[in-house]
C-alpha cells in the first residue's frame, strides 16, 4: 500500500530530525555543565546555526506534501501510535512554517547568551545586567505568539507551548482555589506550637553526598548505563534518547537534604525519559515525552510522594548514618519531619511542599502581567518583592534571592512555571491511584523497594509517550479530572499529622 511506503519515508525523515535535535540538546547540556565561562557567545552562534538548519529541514515544501498525503489517508489505515505521530508532526510543521527563520535563530542564540548574562547578574546581584535580555525575550515571545496564533493572547500561546491546551482561564480556575486553601493551611502551620528543627548541622562532605546521590538514583531505578549525573548551578535533566539521559544536581556542605531532594526530583524526570517507548516507534514524535505537566508529575511524584515519605527515610537511614555518623541520634521519624519542615524560604527550589505552589503563583502572576502590558520589565524587582511579601511573607534581601534566582527567563521559558504545581497535583493523584492498586506499595517503599512503583508508572505513563493529551491520560489512569481539592486534602492530612493541626 502506498500509505505504508510513505510512512516508511516519513520515519526516515523523522529519525534524522530527531538525531540532529539531540545534538542540539548535547550542546545545551554541555553549556550548562562543562563549557568554559567565556564560550557563551560562540556556543550561541553554534546553536543559532543548528536551529536554522533544523527549521529549514522541518519546513520544506516536500515535508509539507508528505505529511498532507499521510494525513489524507485518515486514521483508519494506521495504528494509534502511527496516527498520533502524523498528527503531532503535521501540527509542528504548520506551526514551524509560521515562524520566521530569523526569529528561530535569534531565540537559539539568546538562549545561550541569556543564560550566561543571568549567571553574571545573579552573581553580581545586579538586575540591570539582565534587564535588557529579559526585555528582548518578552518581545521575541510576543512576536512568535503572534506569528503562531494571532487571534490568541500571547501568554496563552506561551502556556500552550509547554502544555497543549493550557491557557490563563484554566490556570486561574485551578490556582485561585488552590491559593485560598494554601493560605489557610500556611496560617494553621504558622500558628502551630509544633517546632521542627533545622537540618542537622554538617558539614556534609561533598564527595560523600555525590556517592549517596548515585546510590539513591540507582535505588529508585535510574540506569547509569543509560544516563549520567553531573553538577550545575541550576539542576536539570535532558533526555537525548532513552539510552542517553543526562541529569544534574547541586551540593551544599551545610544542607544535604536540599541536594538529596533535588536529586530525587531530577531522577523522576530521568526515569520518565528512560522509560519512553523504544522499538518500532523510536525517534518518532509519539515516543517523546508528553508535555511538561506530565514530565513534572514524574519528578514531583518522586520528590514529594517518595523522597519526602516516611518509608523513604526509614529505608535510607542506615546508609545515611554510615556516610554521616553524626546523624545517629536522629530516628527515622525525626528525619521525616525535618524533610517536611515548612518554613519561610525565599528560594523556590529549596521551598517546602506547602509553600512551593505560592512561589509558582507569584511567578505566574508576574508573567501574566508582563505579557498583559500592566507591568514593565523595569518594575519587575519591586513587583516581585511586593508579591513575595503578600504570598509568602518574605521580603527578599537581594535581587539574587528574589527576581534573579531562576534560570527559566534567561532562555525565554515564559509559561513554564505553572506546570510545576500542575505537575505536583497530577503526580499526587497518580500516586494515590498507584497506592490503591498496589496495596503493598507503602511497605515496599519502607524497605527501599521501588520496582512495583516504577513498573506501574512504566505501563501507565511512560510507555504511552504522547499517545494521549495530558489531562486525558490522567483521567484514563485515575478516573478523575485534575482537582485542586484532592491535592489540598492530601496536604491537610499530611501536615495536620506533622504539625498537630485541627482543620475544623
Amino acid at each position: 500500500m502506498k500509505s505504508k511506503s510513505l510512512f516508511e519515508e516519513y520515519k526516515v525523515k523523522m529519525r534524522e530530525f530527531s538525531h540532529l535535535g539531540s545534538i542540539a540538546a548535547v550542546l545545551s547540556w554541555d553549556q550548562q555543565t562543562m563549557a568554559p565561562a567565556e564560550s557563551h557567545n560562540f556556543r550561541g552562534k553554534q546553536m543559532a546555526a543548528l536551529s536554522k538548519h533544523l527549521h529549514r529541514m522541518a519546513t520544506t515544501p516536500e515535508n509539507g506534501k508528505l505529511l498532507q498525503e499521510l494525513y489524507d489517508f485518515g486514521p483508519e489505515v494506521y495504528d494509534a501510535y502511527q496516527w498520533r505521530s502524523i498528527e503531532e508532526t503535521k501540527r509542528s510543521f504548520e506551526e514551524s512554517t509560521r515562524i520566521p527563520e530569523e526569529l528561530v535563530a535569534r531565540c537559539a542564540e539568546l538562549g545561550v547568551v541569556g543564560h550566561g548574562t543571568w549567571q553574571e547578574a545573579r552573581k553580581k546581584n545586579e538586575y540591570s545586567i539582565f534587564e535588557p535580555v529579559l526585555r528582548e525575550w518578552i518581545e521575541l515571545r510576543k512576536k512568535i505568539s503572534n506569528a503562531l496564533y494571532p487571534d490568541k493572547h500571547p501568554y496563552d500561546v506561551c502556556l500552550d507551548c509547554f502544555e497543549r491546551g493550557l491557557d490563563r482561564k484554566t490556570v486561574d480556575s485551578i490556582f485561585n482555589p488552590l491559593q485560598r486553601g494554601l493560605i489557610k493551611l500556611q496560617n494553621a502551620i504558622w500558628s502551630s506550637s509544633k517546632r521542627i528543627p533545622d537540618t542537622p548541622a554538617g558539614p556534609y562532605e561533598i564527595e560523600l553526598q555525590k556517592k549517596m546521590n548515585r546510590h539513591i538514583a540507582s535505588w529508585l531505578g535510574f540506569s547509569f548505563e543509560k544516563g549520567r549525573l553531573d553538577e550545575s548551578s541550576h539542576p536539570f535533566s535532558v533526555g537525548l534518547h532513552q539510552t542517553d539521559v543526562r541529569m544534574t544536581t547541586r551540593y551544599e556542605p551545610a544542607n544535604f537534604i536540599s541536594s538529596l531532594l533535588c536529586l530525587v526530583h531530577e531522577t523522576g524526570h530521568s526515569l520518565y525519559e528512560q522509560g519512553l517507548p523504544l522499538g518500532e516507534y523510536e525517534d518518532l514524535p509519539v515516543s517523546g515525552a508528553l508535555g511538561l505537566v506530565v514530565h513534572e508529575s514524574q519528578s514531583l511524584l518522586f520528590e514529594r510522594r517518595v523522597g519526602q515519605s516516611s518509608g523513604f527515610w526509614k529505608a535510607l537511614r542506615p546508609s545515611l548514618i554510615e556516610a554521616f555518623p553524626f546523624l545517629e541520634p536522629y530516628c527515622e521519624a525525626d528525619l521525616y519531619e525535618i524533610a517536611n519542615r515548612v518554613e519561610h524560604c525565599p528560594i523556590r527550589i529549596n521551598a517546602d511542599e506547602v509553600t512551593y505552589p505560592m512561589h509558582i503563583i507569584l511567578r505566574y502572576e508576574l508573567e501574566r502581567d508582563l505579557f498583559d502590558g500592566t507591568l514593565d520589565v523595569s518594575e519587575l524587582p519591586e513587583a516581585w518583592n511586593q508579591r513575595s511579601k503578600h504570598l509568602l511573607g518574605i521580603d527578599p534581601e537581594s535581587d539574587a534571592m528574589g527576581v534573579l534566582q531562576d534560570a527559566h527567563w534567561s532562555d525565554g521559558s515564559f509559561g513554564y512555571f505553572p506546570v510545576y504545581t500542575l505537575g505536583a497535583m497530577y503526580g499526587s493523584q497518580l500516586f494515590d491511584t498507584a497506592r490503591s492498586q498496589v496495596p503493598t506499595l507503602d511497605d515496599e517503599m519502607g524497605e527501599g523497594q521501588y520496582d512495583s512503583l516504577l513498573t506501574w508508572l512504566r505501563e501507565r505513563v511512560h510507555q504511552k509517550g504522547r499517545l494521549l493529551e495530558a489531562f486525558d491520560l490522567l483521567k484514563e489512569i485515575t478516573g478523575k479530572e485534575l482537582d485542586p481539592q484532592i491535592y489540598l486534602d492530601y496536604l491537610w492530612k499530611k501536615y495536620s499529622e506533622i504539625y498537630n493541626l485541627d482543620r475544623s
